[in-house]
């Protein structure tokens, strides 16, 4: 059925008439790489669409082992008001039970978020959904999930610097708004993302900044697409998720918390003992497989800001080398000392690990004590100062005994830091 547009709402785009470099018909690009998931069940999406009737496809952000995400122009606004966008992540068509379910658990995870508690601090500060519909597809039926376009990772924003590594004060700075957003999570949703990682943690746009950036974005890709492969029966797009250089001297952004399709929901005396977080940032309750909360999520944390800082985990010798929990574990112990025999002989997990009496099994991988003034041993001493204690807050042993989220707002490091970011 033909629909008759409102002239009075914010134009809908011509397609683009400009023809896009075409990649190779013989590779395999994007969610094509993807094992796991036949291609067929990837909404076969097409620059310029229009979704759910206010949607019109402007680029390709990305793409997931789920979903697909795009840039879009809201066409609900009024023709005389700056075009509105949004970004929209398509879920996979339901083709297998666990893929339906993950989808439709982060949708509920991120209805749950957004009426906690508006009015708390941390609330602008983890992506929060704006709404949902489903889209009917030639393979069954997509849900898709409507949320505020955001810029890089800081993943990605560490090139931003020459060797890749944050600066301390820049650290200091981006931490607080990340605390108060997982103070949000923590108290007043009872959730535990237990996926934090660079690549989920994204940047808003500099206040005043989003509306022109977006709308440079969607004209390069209407006048110089990237190279796409065209099929009959669907066209893949290469992602167009770059906005321009950052300039960190006259600021950035506030980081977002993003990604939750992972995320438990939890009461305070709930806990849990199933495998989450990423290797080399598990808190060490989790290798063990014993209970963990929120408090889990303090330790990932701080392994995360390590690896800004310097660009790789104090409890990982080599990323080079394959993952193992027992070189884990034993640069854990090199930091931290032994943990308590409380803690070892409960463990569920990695049983191999400690001896009957608690003793760590493998003490020749241990080497020398280590601690973190020497990992960062290329930052002032005077910024150390702070920023260690700030850190061993965070990197202790029993759970009980690490600060929390709200706690850590008022630690001396980020006070001595402390102001807004454009």
């Amino acid at each position: 059925m033909m629909t008759t547009w409102n002239p009075l709402r914010t134009p809908l785009l011509p397609l683009s008439t400009c023809k896009a470099p075409e990649l190779s018909a013989h590779e395999l690009y994007e969610e094509e790489r993807n094992p796991g998931v036949p291609l067929k069940h990837y909404y076969p999406m097409r620059l310029g669409e229009v979704l759910h009737g206010r949607y019109q496809v402007a680029a390709k952000l990305g793409h997931g082992a789920q979903s697909t995400v795009w840039l879009a122009r809201d066409l609900n606004g009024w023709s005389w008001q700056s075009p509105h966008f949004v970004a929209l992540k398509v879920a996979i068509s339901n083709y297998s039970r666990n893929s339906e379910t993950a989808m439709q658990k982060e949708l509920e995870t991120l209805k749950h978020i957004k009426l906690a508690n508006p009015e708390h601090q941390g609330y602008q500060l983890v992506r929060t959904l704006l709404e949902s519909f489903t889209l009917p597809g030639p393979s069954g039926d997509h849900l898709c999930i409507v949320l505020q376009p955001l810029r890089e990772s800081i993943a990605r924003l560490r090139h931003s610097f020459e060797d890749g590594k944050f600066p301390v004060e820049l650290l200091a700075i981006l931490a607080e708004p990340l605390l108060q957003g997982l103070d949000y999570l923590h108290r007043e949703c009872h959730v535990v993302h237990t996926d934090l990682k660079a690549d989920n943690i994204m940047m808003s746009f500099p206040e005043g900044s989003e509306q022109e950036t977006l709308l440079q974005h969607e004209t390069y890709e209407r006048t110089e697409p990237l190279p796409q492969k065209i099929s009959p029966d669907r066209t893949i797009y290469l992602p167009h998720n770059y906005f321009g250089p950052q300039d960190i001297t006259q600021g950035v952004g506030r980081p977002v918390i993003t990604d939750f399709d992972l995320a438990i929901r939890c009461n305070e005396r709930e806990t849990f003992e199933h495998d989450i977080q990423p290797q080399g940032m598990q808190a060490p309750e989790v290798v063990l497989g014993l209970p963990w909360d929120h408090s889990a999520e303090i330790w990932n944390l701080a392994v995360v800001f390590c690896d800004l800082l310097e660009g790789c985990s104090p409890f990982v010798k080599d990323k080079a080398e394959p993952y193992k929990d027992r070189a884990y574990m034993a640069r854990m112990i090199s930091y931290l000392g032994e943990p308590p025999a409380s803690m070892t002989r409960q463990r569920r997990r990695n049983t191999d690990l400690f001896e009957v009496d608690g003793n760590f099994a493998y003490p020749e991988e241990v080497g020398q004590e280590q601690t973190l003034d020497t990992f960062f041993a290329d930052i002032e001493e005077e910024e150390r100062e702070l920023l260690v204690p700030f850190l061993m807050r965070m990197l202790k042993w029993m759970p009980q005994e690490r600060a929390t989220a709200q706690g850590l707002l008022e630690d001396p490091f980020l006070n001595s830091n402390r102001r807004v970011p454009p």
